[in-house]
């Protein structure tokens, strides 16, 4: 949302919708408040459905909701307080190791929309691993930064975003809750996936074939050794079954 946007821009339509919602009368930054904010986004998501489509609808809710909320003195990020608390709890909301699961799964999902591939994480993964550890500080407000510089390259709106997202959750809190009881203890994955068994006869067949091919090259093996193996390798590749994407 803008920060120059003014009451006097937002449409009388948005004002009177808000006051049926229950906006004008809730406490900004508490559970009534977003709740009613929930309530407005899904008022404006029903009949913005059948004639626009998903992006451009997700687009308006979150402008026209950011326009109540940008009313409010009460940060972003202090608004997500109360649905964090109401759907987790205190010791889930506080846990630290779980938030950063969550934000990089949620990063890892943005990038993949916006098309970058496995690979290039696995890359980037090894790369931010082989450096010092940073200050959080910064590098949350990296983050802040190169986020905006995405939406930018992107055509997005990163505040008309989050608004739209922070209203679908809270009409979601049953849904998550019962996502997060069933979610596998001691593991950063959002639920339980099924062995990858593929993946290992895969890397043990790689590794049969380095083997091989090493052995070539000093002419101790025949060529169609070598791709034989390289035959079994794409077999068990084929097989391997793809992991089904979660969110929070």
């Amino acid at each position: 949302m803008s920060e120059s946007t003014t009451p006097a821009q937002c449409r009388d339509e948005d004002w009177n919708l808000a006051r049926e919602c229950g906006l004008m009368a809730a406490t900004l930054g508490t559970n009534a408040w977003d709740a009613a904010l929930a309530r407005f986004a899904e008022s404006i998501r029903t009949p913005a459905a059948a004639s626009e489509d998903a992006g451009d609808t997700a687009y308006m809710i979150g402008h026209a909701a950011g326009r109540v909320a940008s009313q409010s003195a009460e940060p972003f990020q202090q608004r997500v307080r109360p649905w964090m608390l109401s759907c987790f709890g205190a010791e889930i909301a506080a846990d630290q190791q779980e938030r950063n699961h969550r934000f990089l799964e949620e990063a890892l999902e943005l990038v993949q929309a916006c098309g970058a591939t496995a690979s290039e994480a696995h890359q980037l993964v090894d790369y931010v691993y082989g450096r010092p550890v940073g200050d959080k500080h910064q590098e949350a407000g990296g983050v802040m930064v190169t986020l905006a510089a995405l939406c930018l390259a992107q055509g997005l709106d990163m505040h008309a975003a989050g608004e739209t997202e922070l209203a679908r959750i809270w009409t979601k809190l049953e849904q998550i809750r019962s996502k997060q009881a069933a979610k596998p203890k001691h593991s950063p994955l959002p639920e339980h996936v099924p062995p990858a068994t593929g993946a290992d006869d895969a890397r043990d067949l790689l590794t049969a074939a380095s083997n091989a091919l090493r052995s070539y090259q000093y002419g101790n093996a025949a060529p169609d050794l070598a791709e034989s193996i390289a035959d079994r390798i794409d077999a068990a590749m084929s097989a391997t079954p793809s992991a089904a994407k979660g969110s929070e």
